[in-house]
């Protein structure tokens, strides 16, 4: 009868330990459930930016009381087709803005508006069409020039790639490659130096012709 105990005590204490593991899953697939995107039934396609990206007293918290608080009040206009930045020390709500103004968040108060249209859950997914983002740290894949390129816009012609490497001032780069755009850029781009990958993702980005970037 012994060894049997020991079998049970042993599957017991497993299941004692996987037990925590199981409930800390379920959390945290709660809280990704609860930030996932709704079911799209807006426009499809893009949604277009012709005028102006309006903050209207637009306030947002990370999770309950006046500490959580990122951004108060904020109304402001991006018109279209300028250059607009965004200055300010850190921890005043410039991320935040980033996230607020590509449908990662959305307000806690007040309202996002293009070109006069809110921007609500059903039209998120077609504003997100339209835009490109470049983060400070970019990032490329385990592939060709050509294949990071593509990621961002898989039905792009070679001379579409190459028009974007132009804007980018990355075409010299590239074309001083080995194999051009087949050259194979490493794990993250390492074969790349910090400024030819930012080169890189800004021509990805501009690949897609975006409305926003």
């Amino acid at each position: 009868i012994a060894p049997r105990f020991t079998t049970l005590q042993t599957h017991y204490q497993r299941l004692i330990i996987d037990v925590g593991g199981y409930d800390n899953l379920h959390a945290v697939l709660d809280v990704y459930g609860q930030a996932q995107d709704r079911p799209d039934t807006g426009p499809r396609g893009r949604l277009g930016l012709d005028r102006a990206v309006r903050f209207e007293g637009v306030s947002f918290r990370y999770g309950d009381g006046a500490e959580g608080a990122a951004l108060t009040a904020a109304s402001f206009e991006i018109p279209a087709k300028q250059i607009t930045a965004l200055i300010g020390s850190s921890g005043s709500g410039k991320t935040t803005v980033a996230d607020l103004l590509l449908g990662l968040l959305e307000p806690t108060e007040g309202r996002i508006e293009i070109d006069g249209r809110i921007l609500d859950a059903r039209q998120r997914r077609a504003w997100r069409e339209g835009i490109a983002y470049v983060p400070q740290e970019t990032y490329l894949t385990n592939d060709t020039v050509r294949a990071n390129l593509r990621f961002a816009a898989p039905g792009a012609t070679e001379t579409d790639m190459w028009h974007a490497l132009v804007l980018a001032q990355a075409s010299q780069l590239v074309k001083g490659l080995p194999d051009g755009l087949d050259t194979a850029v490493g794990e993250a781009g390492l074969r790349m130096s910090g400024g030819e990958r930012q080169r890189i993702a800004l021509a990805r980005a501009l690949l897609r012709r975006p409305d926003l970037l």
